[in-house]
């Protein structure tokens, strides 16, 4: 491989790497919380607590947790539902169309053995809300979604650049030698690194 071709490889390497390494590291932080929102949550729950029944009562049909919403929302029609794990708990989703955007619908939390509703969540409140926007779009929307995907691509350029860099040579090389090449030529700039490794045995210029 070409000097020249080399420096074009580290050049493609360093500055994609190090471009996306913020927002990788970002992705990272966020990430680790998300893995364990349901702890956090239930370390944290302030949800309105429900009726004191007795484990056997009866729960209601689907219609009435429906009416319950509707009736709270009137103009409204119900959108979907959802179900709690951990309690009998309801959540029905009304809106005034059938795809409303964000903040244009009702979210409310019914208890499925007095059709009562027992709250109303906010997907957007909490901590765990703004950790969630920032991993998925960083506030931005669609924008945020596609920036954070170039941001892939630029990953891939990173992985991709330093597999044609350094793997042709490293077959080259006893184990630890690769080392003593990066540590003569620490004192250069990265270019003078690649080129250490890719043309072990001569003599490098800076570059």
């Amino acid at each position: 491989m070409r000097a020249a071709t080399v420096r074009a490889w580290c050049w493609v390497h360093k500055w994609a790497s190090l471009v996306c390494t913020l927002f990788l590291l970002m992705l990272c932080l966020t990430g680790v919380p998300l893995i364990f929102h349901d702890e956090i949550d239930a370390a944290f729950d302030d949800r309105s607590p429900l009726a004191a029944l007795p484990e056997d009562a009866p729960t209601l049909p689907l219609d009435a947790f429906v009416r319950t919403a509707m009736a709270m929302y009137p103009g409204e029609r119900p959108l979907f539902m959802s179900f709690d794990n951990d309690r009998p708990v309801t959540n029905v989703t009304t809106g005034k169309v059938a795809q409303p955007g964000r903040g244009d619908l009702h979210i409310t939390a019914i208890d499925r053995r007095t059709a009562k509703p027992v709250g109303a969540l906010d997907e957007d409140a909490g901590i765990m809300a703004v950790i969630l926007r920032l991993h998925v779009d960083m506030f931005a929307g669609l924008p945020g979604n596609l920036f954070l995907d170039f941001m892939g691509l630029l990953f891939c350029a990173s992985i991709v650049s330093g597999i044609v860099v350094y793997a042709p040579f490293m077959r080259k090389l006893a184990f630890g030698e690769a080392a003593h090449a990066v540590a003569a030529a620490s004192a250069g700039s990265t270019s003078t690194i690649c080129l250490a490794l890719a043309l072990p045995g001569k003599r490098q210029r800076r570059v």
